[in-house]
């Protein structure tokens, strides 16, 4: 079975969904069985995926606005001894609006 489409990925396993629910595989035989059976792991095959990588993409999320936060927090502790600009931007990777947006 190709998994090869003209549709986006969430509708195509929304249509596997419906054709799953649909039939009931004890009452299939034959080729209705095996493209049921085909169609069953495609589903969980790509819905396997698709968490594992929401998951993975959250941690990172998480990961990333945990350094975002610290290098803020770097950031602003720097403005309240006066530090430079230019110094921070280098120190932090921040850009000058987002250190002078820290300032308010």
């Amino acid at each position: 079975m190709s998994i090869e489409r003209d549709i986006p990925l969430k509708e195509y396993i929304k249509e596997l969904e419906q054709y799953i629910h649909k039939y009931n595989s004890d009452e299939l035989r034959g080729d209705e069985l095996v493209i049921y059976n085909e169609k069953l792991k495609v589903y969980r095959d790509l819905k396997n995926s698709l968490d594992t990588a929401r998951e993975e993409g959250i941690k990172e999320g998480i990961k990333e606005g945990i350094k975002k936060g610290r290098t803020i927090g770097i950031a602003k502790s720097l403005l309240l001894m006066n530090t430079s600009i230019e110094v921070i931007e280098k120190a932090t990777g921040l850009s000058k609006e987002e250190i002078m947006g820290l300032k308010d």
